[in-house]
């Protein structure tokens, strides 16, 4: 399961800041039923990146807020973590906030995540979505009660520290319930872009999710959207990702870099000029990553005296579990190096430049230094073209 993917599988919506540019007021006021009075909390970071978190006391049930944004901003409404009866302590809901708005808020007190919303162009927007996927959570209540006490039973063994193979097996299931889930709910996104590809809410979902959806279908996506839309803040942010990739994609001429391997000695890549490498993007904490050394070891295995190496860039990783994974899964048949963790997203970071994001990836350099093509999960396409480079 890519990693991006669990990370953001059960948020909402995910972060984005700006669409217009003057400062304007905004209010939010809301009404709760079953609702003790206490703190109301609203949270969000500006266009300059300054993190706001404000309080409002609900009186009877009823709670206001008032502040400033440039552009359309994303905000994260929540009650007291003590008091919430939702899903083991979180009770919050994202909110659409839009200068000039006044944007009105109902729902009930214990479940913020039902709460309805109106005043806002976009949120009606979000609402049209937030509706359709709602239908699809209830069809798969089931199987996302499955994922939640798959996800508690794996924080209760990280937090005693198990051993790594019972972590391992707990998490195998839980990242399959995951990808299930993630699907269906993807099935919906695509399907709401489709029917509504004037939305703004579109360009924003498809921005958010351009990684786990992957390239054809983030591609196939944004073509759908209309000009207004791609001319936006969030259409054109799609446009730029895609641009990006493609600079980094088949045809391209692979960027230069050097490292220290994992012996501690210098490695450039200008070194497999004549060779045919592949760059594996991966990590210790990676199952994915980890799960595909086997098949990664029968193609180096085939190939290598042919004149294929590998060249495995090991990407937010700790330099203990990153040797040991190394010793572990017996790869030091072939090249490994490892970004330096304490420099994320960095653009002098290998994957940054590559545009690599999503885990296990791996991207196929000829013996000319160009980018034959990239690969993400599914490797077969890369076993054919090894194939056909080989015969």
């Amino acid at each position: 399961m890519p990693k991006s993917l669990i990370q953001t599988a059960f948020v909402a919506l995910a972060m984005f800041s700006t669409l217009n540019a003057s400062a304007q007021q905004f209010t939010l006021s809301g009404i709760l039923s079953g609702t003790p009075d206490g703190p109301a909390m609203l949270s969000y970071h500006d266009d300059d990146g300054n993190y706001h978190r404000d309080s409002s006391v609900i009186q009877n049930g009823s709670f206001t807020f008032k502040g400033s944004v440039n552009n359309v901003t994303e905000a994260y409404l929540s009650l007291n973590p003590s008091s919430a009866k939702y899903r083991g302590g979180y009770n919050g809901v994202i909110v659409f906030l839009e200068p000039g708005s006044a944007i009105m808020a109902t729902g009930k007190y214990d479940n913020l995540t039902g709460m309805q919303f109106s005043g806002s162009r976009l949120q009606a927007e979000a609402n049209a979505y937030n509706g359709m996927r709602a239908e699809v959570d209830g069809l798969n209540q089931p199987l996302i009660d499955r994922t939640i006490h798959e996800r508690a039973k794996l924080l209760a063994l990280m937090a005693v520290k198990a051993p790594r193979h019972k972590q391992d097996s707990v998490n195998v299931i839980y990242s399959d319930l995951l990808e299930q889930h993630s699907t269906a709910r993807f099935k919906a996104l695509k399907k709401f872009i489709a029917e509504n590809p004037d939305a703004t809410v579109s360009a924003l979902e498809l921005y958010s999710y351009k990684i786990d959806l992957g390239l054809p279908a983030t591609k196939r996506l944004y073509g759908l959207l209309t000009p207004q839309v791609q001319s936006q803040k969030y259409g054109k942010l799609v446009g730029d990702y895609l641009s990006a990739l493609a600079e980094n994609g088949a045809g391209k001429e692979a960027k230069a870099f050097t490292a220290v391997d994992v012996n501690g000695k210098s490695i450039s890549l200008a070194d497999f000029k004549g060779k045919y490498v592949i760059l594996d993007f991966w990590g210790s904490w990676c199952v994915p990553c980890r799960d595909a050394v086997p098949h990664l070891k029968e193609l180096y295995s085939k190939y290598h005296a042919a004149g294929l190496d590998v060249l495995a860039i090991a990407v937010d990783d700790k330099p203990e579990a990153w040797k040991k994974a190394i010793e572990t899964d017996g790869t030091g048949l072939w090249y490994n190096i490892m970004q330096d963790p304490d420099v994320k997203n960095k653009p002098t970071q290998i994957n940054t430049r590559y545009d690599v994001h999503l885990f296990p990836t791996k991207i196929l350099v000829g013996k000319d230094g160009v980018i034959i093509d990239r690969y993400v999960d599914d490797v077969s396409l890369l076993d054919k073209k090894l194939a056909e480079l080989f015969k």
